[in-house]
């Protein structure tokens, strides 16, 4: 029997085992090049495969959430760690679209468990003061995934000339995960298959995780659809004048979106000291900033120099996360105690389901339409920026619920308290 692991290593471990699924993206849009050439795959089947995991994600996360409450967050999540190392060592192996698409639809394993089950285990571990700074702070494995992803292709494309030893590194990653995760503390209540199912019904009438879901939608359009094509707008946009630096170039601009997550985070705790709605506002803005300096970045690219559109891309990059935190915490603080993991499940089963899984593929099928350039890279690129708007109004349409919801688990946190 191994000792568990101290309170302070629960978020570190978390971080790297849900920052392994934006690795594993990050890398295949820089290393998207190098695939198709090896496939002899089009934009829109390119786009395919950037969209099979987002695909499976609707399927998995709603038994995955339940799986987390029922069966316990620190055995399904070293599970679902497992399982992803063999999705990546299948996709380093891959031989064609198919086999490739298989292995990419089995990835979304991990996210569908560590989605629920990392951010509702944080939330029960740490009071609901620190819940928006300690959420920003596990958010940064998105940027920090993202980037590290980047790196590990461009470097690893560089060293071997092959596209493949990236995603054979990925899996050694996740099997380390898979034994340090049941290490970890927890004080997950225990609850019956029979007794959970009767209170679901409760989760499924929510207002707010409905209204948050759509509006996370929206935002996973443009969030997604920037992960997966930004390389390829850059290097299709300056080609020798990049002399092959864009993929460092991405991964700094993803680095820099860990100030956004840190920042979004206080700015859900600030807001909501404030009113009651507050992380509600709190949500629009940060939605409406990001999608802002999306539109610049994408309207600045292969229209200003190589150099200063890196320097906006990182500025933009910034707020790349920005709302990240604050949609999280807006779930948690509504979620049951026992249901916190389906509350983030529902969540994301609607996000997915409404936008989130399509972004990649409907981003490449439009620049396919605009003849594959830069210049119709760019223009898809944004006009997914534009979701923001929609978004916006979902967020908007859900206050008086989600005031009325936060009420309602304070009284059930009392009422358990009591008993």
């Amino acid at each position: 029997m191994f000792p568990r692991l101290p309170l302070r290593a629960l978020l570190p471990v978390l971080f790297f085992l849900y920052a392994l699924n934006f690795m594993d993206r990050s890398a295949l849009g820089v290393l998207g090049g190098a695939i198709q050439a090896d496939m002899g795959l089009s934009d829109a089947g390119m786009g395919l495969l950037h969209s099979a995991l987002l695909i499976s994600l609707p399927l998995l996360i709603l038994p995955a959430a339940a799986l987390n409450d029922i069966a316990g967050r620190r055995r399904m999540l070293s599970l679902a760690a497992a399982l992803w190392s063999g999705a990546m060592a299948l996709a380093g192996c891959a031989a064609g679209l198919v086999s490739f698409g298989t292995a990419r639809f089995m990835a979304g394993v991990n996210e569908a468990f560590t989605g629920a089950g990392a951010s509702s285990w944080l939330a029960a571990m740490y009071p609901p003061s620190r819940r928006g700074k300690v959420l920003g702070l596990f958010f940064m494995c998105l940027p920090a995934g993202m980037a590290l992803g980047t790196f590990t292709g461009s470097l690893s494309l560089g060293l071997t000339g092959s596209w493949r030893p990236c995603f054979y590194l990925l899996a050694a990653c996740g099997l380390l995960t898979a034994v340090l995760v049941p290490l970890l503390p927890d004080a997950q209540p225990r609850v019956g298959a029979g007794a959970y199912a009767s209170g679901i019904a409760l989760v499924l009438r929510s207002r707010t995780l409905l209204l948050t879901g759509l509006g996370a939608a929206m935002y996973n359009i443009i969030l997604y659809s920037y992960q997966s094509w930004t390389p390829t707008l850059l290097a299709r946009a300056y080609g020798e004048e990049a002399g092959g630096t864009t993929g460092p170039a991405f991964a700094v601009m993803l680095l820099a979106g860990a100030i956004g997550a840190w920042a979004g985070g206080l700015l859900a705790d600030r807001w909501q000291r404030r009113r009651r709605d507050g992380r509600v506002f709190a949500a629009m803005a940060a939605v409406l900033i990001m999608a802002f300096f999306k539109l610049l970045f994408y309207l600045c690219a292969g229209r200003v120099g190589y150099g200063p559109a890196c320097v906006i891309g990182v500025v933009d990059g910034m707020f790349s996360i920005l709302p990240m935190a604050v949609l999280f915490s807006i779930v948690q603080d509504v979620a049951p105690e026992e249901y916190r993991s389906l509350s983030v499940g529902v969540m994301g089963t609607i996000s997915f389901l409404a936008g989130g899984a399509w972004g990649p593929l409907l981003t490449g099928m439009l620049s396919a339409a605009f003849g594959e350039g830069a210049a119709g890279m760019g223009a898809a690129l944004a006009l997914s920026a534009l979701a923001a708007l929609p978004a916006c109004c979902f967020l908007y349409g859900m206050r008086a619920s989600y005031v009325a919801e936060c009420l309602a688990a304070a009284r059930r946190s009392s009422s358990s308290s009591g008993e």
